[in-house]
């Protein structure tokens, strides 16, 4: 495989493949958790008082390093992955455009859960980010069908017979 030699700043030399298993690691291991939405927890500081933190939606980051995949290896896209890629685009705006249309606030994009007080609001932007990750999963299917076209999954020197 070629090594990335632009941008790269004379520090070490990833190759892109060496690149793509480390954000697959990265997705996979947010995969194989539960996947459910973001909370707020409190715990307990070392001085005995109390203090929120926000737990992240596990969702978004599986779809925000999916879609960093998809940008990572763009310029490898074969024919079918490009039409894929455009039916992926054309689907999300889609889906986007639909919540903000159904959505009681005037907005032009999705914000955070926070802002979404009326019950029925809640409802939608919990079916959205259901209908989001199908979507998200999807596309990391048609990224790895992608890969192994490409060969792009062989490990070197490993032999499994």
């Amino acid at each position: 495989m070629e090594e990335m030699s632009e941008g790269n700043g004379g520090g070490n030399a990833d190759t892109f493949k060496e690149v793509l298993f480390s954000h697959l690691r990265r997705i996979t291991n947010v995969a194989t958790n539960e996947m459910r939405g973001g909370y707020y927890s409190t715990m307990v500081t070392k001085s005995g008082g109390e203090k929120d933190i926000y737990v992240p939606d596990t969702r978004e980051t599986y779809c925000n390093g999916v879609l960093c995949l998809a940008h990572i290896s763009i310029h490898k896209f074969d024919a079918k992955m490009k039409e894929k890629w455009k039916s992926f685009n054309e689907i999300s705006a889609k889906l986007e455009k639909t919540f903000i249309d159904k959505s009681s606030i005037d907005e032009e994009v999705i914000l955070g859960e926070g802002y979404y007080k009326d019950p029925k609001d809640q409802i939608l932007l919990e079916e959205y980010r259901i209908k989001k990750l199908r979507l998200f999963q999807s596309l990391f299917l048609s990224l790895n069908k992608l890969f192994g076209r490409k060969n792009w999954m062989e490990i070197e020197n490993a032999d499994f017979d």
